[in-house]
């Protein structure tokens, strides 16, 4: 099955990689390639992504969240 990369904003992105991560009761399943698709998204809109959800992030620094991405670690709180 080809994996579902729909047009998504920054916001949208980070409540699905929330939900994937953090809400595991929703099941939602995304594929490796989902994934990244969603955080490039965010990194991609960084400027548009809100306050409230750049709270719930490990950094509020584009780079670092870049970095922490990019080695596989967990973005969120």
């Amino acid at each position: 099955m080809e994996p579902v990369l729909d047009v998504y904003t920054a916001n949208e992105s980070l409540q699905l990689l929330w939900v994937h991560f953090k809400e595991p009761i929703a099941e939602l399943k995304l594929t490796k390639e989902e994934l990244k698709y969603l955080q490039l998204v965010i990194i991609d809109e960084w400027d548009t992504l809100t306050t409230q959800y750049k709270k719930q992030l490990v950094t509020q620094d584009k780079l670092d969240l870049l970095s922490i991405m990019s080695k596989g670690l967990p973005i969120f709180k």
